[in-house]
């Protein structure tokens, strides 16, 4: 289903069509970019109906090394367990071929809910696709595909757990060869999972490790992989979550060797010893950042950046709060050319109930800004849930933001490295419903890819893709 980037929520967007495809009754729309245009520019949007006429959303996307942009969609949800794993290449440019390369759709043997969690591109423009499917008898397995640049299939991997129960993928990244790694969680009982990472072949998608973490939790309770990155030796560095011995979760980041060995674990259990999730992991030049949340008090929690090397040594922990009481809920985790880091996200239980924020640390820890964004005119709630920075420290943030008429328009907004906003874009759809973006990616020299949903009456959510000029 479509998320609001990891959370489980699904999700609802759309546009009315100009440009009608006539290809298994799909409906698509775009518009030309200019001749010249200023940072902020709508190049042009795309929209799609699936023939399901549900649910339909891009999820993650990623720019390939030939210069398209690559994304993953849920098409046809429909609140009883059916959906297909949509996958698109985009050209930049909106010509007589229109913007869309191909569009591939996966349903699983089942005919039930497949859908895309993540997507990793390899060096050999190579795209992956992963989430999950559903069984007939084995509830919900990992799924991989992975497609040619062309578009072609090469092949699809699936993981089922040794309890043949829940099995849900969270991450996916490839290393320079082009083999995939995932990580999520699988059953080990009918009430707790374990934290499951797993290496994929590049050429045929055979399993070639599994490494499996039980936390020291009463039968190890929901032990979960949410995040992870390789370096160029094949290392993975996993982020995500592990029950101590009193029933709390604490942040459980780990290294593992290319063959799958721990190299390392580190657990982090916050100063009240309540609630510690990690959501997302960034590694750069050697550094490794991870992004969760600490629970100070039942019902709040903190956000919390963790900094490590690639040996396991802790540099520093760093937390953030909007509003004392608020839960900071976290979106995405970027980091720019010098180090800084920077998370979005949203808080929430304030006044309004959701404030879209930004926060970004230096190297060395230091707070450099801590900003928050909704309609302050109106009052009405705004969310980030995926951000991107630049080698100049220029910062995008991509969410959704109320309107006033109890609806929300899709957000971008473009931060200058100091932090202060240097423009915001809104994306309304024709009928004026729902409308938002879960994903937003740097994309060439120039460019970014918004991707999203848009909402129509007729065919309840339409996938969004729009394209803006730095």
């Amino acid at each position: 289903m479509i998320t609001h980037r990891r959370t489980a929520s699904l999700i609802r967007l759309t546009l009315v069509l100009l440009l009608v495809c006539g290809v298994a009754g799909l409906v698509a729309l775009a518009r030309p970019a200019d001749a010249s245009a200023a940072s902020g520019h709508l190049d042009w949007w795309y929209t799609e109906d699936s023939p399901h006429h549900a649910l339909d959303g891009i999820g993650p996307a990623a720019a390939g090394p030939d210069g398209s942009l690559y994304a993953a969609a849920d098409l046809g949800y429909d609140w009883a367990d059916g959906a297909d794993l949509g996958m698109y290449r985009f050209r930049p440019a909106f010509g007589k071929l229109g913007v869309v390369i191909w569009e591939k759709v996966y349903a699983g043997p089942s005919h039930k809910a497949d859908f895309p969690i993540g997507l990793a591109v390899d060096h050999a423009g190579n795209v992956i696709a992963a989430g999950q499917t559903e069984t007939v008898t084995n509830g919900r397995d990992w799924l991989l595909i992975k497609r040619s640049p062309n578009g072609a299939r090469r092949w699809v991997a699936t993981y089922d757990g040794p309890l043949h129960g829940l099995d849900l993928l969270d991450d996916v990244a490839c290393d320079r060869a082009g083999n995939v790694y995932a990580c999520g969680t699988s059953d080990n009982s009918p009430t707790s999972s374990d934290w499951v990472v797993a290496k994929f072949r590049a050429s045929d998608g055979k399993r070639l490790w599994r490494h499996i973490y039980s936390g020291p939790g009463s039968s190890h309770m929901d032990d979960w992989a949410h995040a992870l990155a390789v370096d160029a030796t094949g290392n993975s560095y996993v982020a995500g979550q592990s029950y101590d011995s009193t029933g709390h979760p604490d942040i459980l980041v780990m290294k593992l060797s290319p063959t799958g060995k721990e190299a390392w674990v580190r657990r982090v259990d916050g100063a009240a010893h309540l609630g510690d999730y990690a959501d997302e992991i960034a590694l750069r030049g050697g550094i490794v950042y991870v992004a969760g949340q600490s629970s100070p008090l039942a019902d709040t929690t903190k956000l919390m950046l963790l900094r490590y090397d690639t040996r396991g040594h802790r540099a520093w922990k760093r937390t953030w709060q909007a509003t004392p009481g608020t839960i900071s809920d976290v979106g995405d985790l970027a980091v720019d050319g010098a180090g800084n880091a920077v998370v979005a996200g949203s808080s929430l239980k304030g006044t309004p109930y959701s404030k879209a924020f930004l926060v970004s640390w230096s190297p060395s820890g230091r707070l450099r800004w801590g900003k928050t964004y909704w309609k302050t005119t109106t009052g009405e709630s705004a969310g980030f849930y995926s951000v991107a920075a630049d080698g100049s420290g220029r910062v995008w943030a991509a969410g959704s933001i109320g309107t006033s008429g109890s609806t929300e328009d899709a957000l971008l907004v473009r931060y200058r490295p100091s932090g202060s906003i240097v423009w915001t874009r809104t994306f309304d759809g024709d009928e004026h419903l729902d409308d938002w973006f879960n994903v937003v990616t740097l994309w060439g020299k120039s460019s970014l890819f918004a991707g999203g949903v848009m909402g129509t009456t007729a065919g309840n959510d339409d996938v969004l893709a729009a394209k803006y000029v730095r």
